[in-house]
């Protein structure tokens, strides 16, 4: 692999890593412009309100700063924070840029110590989340309602009006609740694994872990990283219905493809679950469904059961027979006893999100 790819990697890695933070807020974009510095954009009630909270967090973690406002006719205060390091803050749109010869090493070692001093920024109902929702059909779902409808032993289900709406919906719950999700089938097509992205890009900064373990071959003969490829590029095309926007830019798609964490299975299964622990609880969704259009869009009809138990029996029962078997200890500083897991951005040939960030594109 050469330099460049690494330090391209490593910079998307970085960028992840500050999205990732507890204190990021969720409607915040970090946009890398290369050598012309970091954009930082968020959606909120009103304009005022970003300018206020950069203002509040740069006093706190630089209380002897000294910000120039251009006056009643300028549209930025700039704000020096080291040598070769400096920000302009937009005062009519609260967008964020960090500039300067150094502003990348400040970056690396500075911006989670910015976010620690951050109080919470009330962000507007932009409808991005709503938006998802519709486009997953799982708006006005609740997921108590439907698991209401599995008895404790088991039923049938079709496919689109039940068993996919479940899983979708269970998944945005378990994400949301900042969970360790295990996701196993043999068989997933581009659009569920879309959907899985989706769902993650939704619930950003809740804290949870995803893990899908998939079949290399897992839609006919068509590999998992043609698979991966077509998905991403599906929430690339995907718009903002109120502003005609692109919904999500690079850098989030390629946060949601370094989060999630995949195996290839190093052996055949036929098992379909998904699963989640948390604090020391955990909960299994099976069913004979594979994760693919043809269980999930078609109306085949399919069995589902849903349970809940310890870890230590989760574990046992459906994670150790797939070497598994402390994947939900990864939340608390644990160790996988799958040792082949990988994120999604580096299987396979990388799509545009994936590749280098050129700093003349405009977002």
């Amino acid at each position: 692999m050469s330099f460049r790819v690494k330090h391209q990697r490593a910079r998307k890695l970085f960028i992840s890593q500050a999205l990732s933070h507890p204190k990021c807020p969720k409607s915040m974009d970090i946009i890398d412009r290369g050598g012309e510095g970091i954009k930082f954009t968020a959606n909120t009630s009103s304009p005022d309100n970003l300018v206020r909270w950069w203002m509040r967090t740069i006093r706190e973690a630089y209380p002897d700063s000294k910000p120039h406002d251009e006056g009643k006719y300028g549209h930025n205060i700039t704000i020096p924070i080291t040598t070769g390091v400096g920000m302009k803050l937009n005062k009519h749109t609260g967008e964020l840029k960090l500039k300067g010869a150094n502003h990348w090493e400040w970056f690396t070692t500075h911006i989670d110590a910015l976010f620690d001093c951050s109080p919470d920024l009330a962000t507007s109902k932009d409808g991005a989340s709503e938006m998802i929702e519709r486009s997953l059909g799982i708006q006005g779902i609740a997921v108590g309602t439907l698991i209401g409808q599995i008895p404790d032993c088991g039923c049938i289900k079709e496919g689109p009006l039940f068993t996919y709406t479940l899983w979708k919906s269970l998944l945005d719950y378990w994400f949301r609740m900042g969970s360790v999700v295990t996701i196993v089938t043999p068989q997933i097509d581009a659009e569920r694994l879309s959907d899985i992205l989706l769902i993650m890009l939704k619930n950003r900064g809740a804290g949870f872990m995803a893990r899908l373990y998939i079949q290399e071959k897992c839609d006919g003969d068509v590999k998992f990283e043609k698979i991966k490829a077509v998905a991403v590029r599906i929430l690339e095309a995907m718009k903002n219905s109120q502003t005609g926007k692109k919904m999500f830019s690079e850098e989030k798609i390629a946060w949601a493809a370094i989060e999630l964490k995949v195996a290839l299975q190093p052996f055949a299964t036929s098992c379909n679950f998904i699963g989640m622990s948390r604090g020391g609880e955990a909960e299994i969704y099976t069913t004979s469904a594979k994760f693919h259009k043809t269980h999930f869009v078609s109306k085949t009809k399919d069995t589902v059961n849903f349970h809940r138990m310890q870890v230590v029996e989760y574990e046992q029962l459906y994670l150790e027979p797939l070497g598994m078997q402390y994947l939900s200890d990864t939340v608390n500083g644990g160790s996988s006893m799958v040792s082949h897991w990988q994120s999604l951005s580096t299987i396979g040939p990388r799509s545009r999100s994936m590749r280098s960030l050129k700093s003349s594109k405009s977002h």
